[in-house]
Parts: C-alpha cells; sequence; structure tokens
C-alpha cells in the first residue's frame, strides 16, 4: 500500500486499474501511465493536505487544490502536454468513483487543461515531395498511380 493513500483510495485505485485493463481494454503501457499519474496527484495530495489521502479528502477537494498540483508539476519541469495528460487521468479516475458511487465531486472536471502549442506541419523540401511522386507512380496498377499522383499533387499545389 502506498504511504500516500489510505486503506479505502488504495482499494478504489486498485478496482479503477483493473477496470481499465479489463473493461476499457486498455495496453499495459497504458494503465502503468494512469497509476504513475495518480501516485503523483495522491503523493502531492499528501503534501498538501499534510497526511495519507482518503476517499473523503477527494470528496473535500477543491478545483484550487487540483491547480496547485498542477502548478507544483509545472514547478518540477513538467511541460503542458504531460500536465494535460496527468489532469486528464485524474479525471478519468474521479469519473470511475463517482460511477461505483465512491465519490462525488464536480469541482474537478471543472479544471482547465493546460493550453497546448499547437505545431504546424513542415514542408516537405523539394526532393523529398519529387520523391514521394516517384513512389506513387510504381503502383501495381495504372489507374492506382494516377491515382495517388493526383491525390499528392492536389494536396501539395
Amino acid at each position: 500500500m502506498s504511504e500516500a493513500r489510505a486503506a479505502d483510495l488504495e482499494a478504489a485505485a486498485a478496482d479503477w486499474t483493473h477496470w481499465l485493463a479489463r473493461e476499457r481494454r486498455a495496453s499495459l503501457n497504458t494503465v502503468a501511465a494512469y497509476q504513475r499519474d495518480l501516485a503523483a496527484f495522491t503523493e502531492f495530495l499528501t503534501r498538501h493536505l499534510g497526511g495519507a489521502v482518503t476517499l473523503a479528502h477527494l470528496e473535500q477537494l477543491r478545483a484550487a487544490d487540483v491547480r496547485a498540483y498542477l502548478a507544483d508539476a509545472r514547478q518540477r519541469g513538467l511541460q503542458s502536454t504531460s500536465l494535460a495528460r496527468g489532469l486528464s487521468t485524474v479525471r478519468g479516475f474521479f469519473r470511475f468513483l463517482e460511477r461505483t458511487g465512491r465519490v462525488k465531486n464536480a469541482a474537478v472536471a471543472g479544471v482547465r487543461s493546460p493550453k497546448l502549442s499547437r505545431s504546424v506541419p513542415k514542408p516537405l523540401t523539394a526532393e523529398a515531395a519529387q520523391e514521394v511522386l516517384r513512389d506513387a507512380d510504381t503502383a501495381r496498377q495504372p489507374w492506382i498511380a494516377a491515382r495517388d499522383t493526383a491525390q499528392i499533387g492536389r494536396a501539395h499545389v
């Protein structure tokens, strides 16, 4: 059992993990990432609240507590994408807790995700574009080659 979690929260986290793996059919890597995110959240709450976290504590959390977790994670060097994933994990866990009748807390759902920067696709070089066109022209059937060449030409005009 984690020192950051009381027995009731530890049992709920185990049930959630089982649900992710069995019902949602999440991959082992996905489940492991969710477990790490939830552990980071509960470890923060242990420091923030001053003791082992229980389901009763989760029910009383305010949006400010969740924002404090995000600020703490940002100070530890996490990027916006990692913060957003962590918040998504926490929200998913709270939805599970509500669905199973353990905890109801609407404040967590109201916390906004960090803004994510949107990268612009990088253009192909002239050589790379010509290579794509050559590859499209080598299809087994002529009509497929013509279709692919037309689509690529249309997309890069």
